[in-house]
C-alpha cells in the first residue's frame, strides 16, 4: 500500500525511461499519515486519502471519463507540498476544480506549465508526472511538455506574484497555499470539461460533495488555517456550507474565476480582484 512516504524522497531518484507510464489503480492511496508527521506530509495524505475514496463512485452520462491529477501526478504534488507546505497557513486559496491544461498536465493546483517550471521551480520533477490510465484523444497529458496554456492559472499565480511584490515563491507562500475543492477533471464524451456544478443530482454529486467537504475540514485543520479566499462562487457555496457542516471557526471570502468562462473574469480581473481583497481586509495574512 502507498501512503505519502513513497514520494519523501522522489528527489533523488532518477528520471525513469518511461516519462508518461500510466498508473493502473488508485485504490493504493488511501493511507493517513500519523498526526507527527510534517505539515506537507499530513495535508498530502489527506488528499490520498480523498483520492482513495472518490475512486469508488461510479460516474454516468454525461461523465464519460474521469482524470485524478492526484494519482497519476502526485509525485510532483507532493513535492509541491515539500517546498510551499511544510509550516501552517495563514490563507488557503480555493478552486472549484483540476482543469485539464492547468493541474490536469503539471499536477499543481491552477498550474499553468510557465508558472510550475519557472515561478515554482519544480521543473526537475517534470519526470514525476504520469498518464491517467484511460485518456481522452483531446485531453492527452504530456506534463510539462504541455504547449497549451491555462489562462485561469496565469491569472490567478499572476496575482499571488503582485500580491507579494514579486518576490521568490518560497517568501511569496510563506503563509498561503492554493488547493481545488474537487481533486477530479470530468470531460464528456466530446471531450469538453464538466464542471462539479454541472453534474446531474442523480450522479454521485451529493456524495462527491461531502467527501470533498470532509477532505478540506480536515486539511484546514492540518493547517491550522481559518481564512478561505474562493475563487468564484461554486467554491464560496462549498466552503461556506464545509464551515457550516463542521461548526469551523473560519472566515471565507472570494472574488471572481478568472476563467475565460466566466463574464467577470474576461475584463479587468486583477484590478476587480485587487480591490476585493483590499476592501476585504485580507491582504494582511498574504
Amino acid at each position: 500500500m502507498a501512503s505519502w512516504q513513497q514520494y519523501s524522497n522522489a528527489g533523488d531518484r532518477e528520471p525513469e525511461e518511461n516519462k508518461f507510464s500510466t498508473v493502473s489503480s488508485s485504490s493504493q492511496f488511501i493511507s493517513m499519515a500519523p498526526g507527527n508527521y510534517d505539515t506537507a506530509s499530513q495535508f498530502f495524505s489527506v488528499q490520498l486519502w480523498l483520492s482513495g475514496q472518490l475512486k469508488l463512485l461510479k460516474f454516468s452520462d454525461p461523465v464519460f471519463m474521469v482524470y485524478d491529477p492526484v494519482e497519476y501526478a502526485g509525485g510532483i504534488y507532493f513535492q509541491y507540498l515539500q517546498r510551499f507546505c511544510r509550516s501552517p497557513k495563514h490563507l488557503l486559496i480555493l478552486g472549484m476544480n483540476p482543469g485539464p491544461w492547468g493541474m490536469g498536465q503539471t499536477g499543481i493546483p491552477f498550474g499553468d506549465v510557465d508558472t510550475v517550471k519557472n515561478y515554482l521551480g519544480l521543473a526537475e520533477f517534470g519526470f514525476l508526472i504520469r498518464q491517467p490510465t484511460q485518456q481522452h484523444p483531446s485531453k492527452i497529458v504530456t506534463g510539462l511538455d504541455c504547449h497549451r496554456k491555462e489562462p485561469s492559472g496565469t491569472k490567478l499565480w499572476g496575482l499571488v506574484k503582485k500580491l507579494t511584490n514579486y518576490c521568490p515563491a518560497e517568501i511569496a507562500l510563506a503563509n498561503i497555499i492554493v488547493h481545488n475543492f474537487c481533486p477530479l477533471i470530468f470531460l464528456k464524451e466530446s471531450g469538453c470539461n464538466l464542471t462539479p456544478e454541472e453534474l446531474k443530482a442523480s450522479n454521485k454529486k451529493e456524495e462527491l460533495f461531502n467527501l470533498c467537504s470532509t477532505a478540506l475540514y480536515h486539511s484546514l485543520r492540518v493547517l491550522q488555517c481559518s481564512q478561505i479566499l474562493c475563487i468564484g462562487k461554486f467554491a464560496e457555496k462549498r466552503a461556506d456550507l464545509m464551515v457550516k457542516k463542521f461548526s469551523l471557526n473560519a472566515l471565507v471570502y472570494s472574488i471572481p474565476h478568472p476563467s475565460p468562462r466566466n463574464v467577470s473574469g474576461r475584463v479587468n480581473w486583477e484590478e476587480n480582484a485587487m480591490a476585493s481583497l483590499s476592501a476585504s481586509g485580507l491582504l494582511q495574512f498574504i
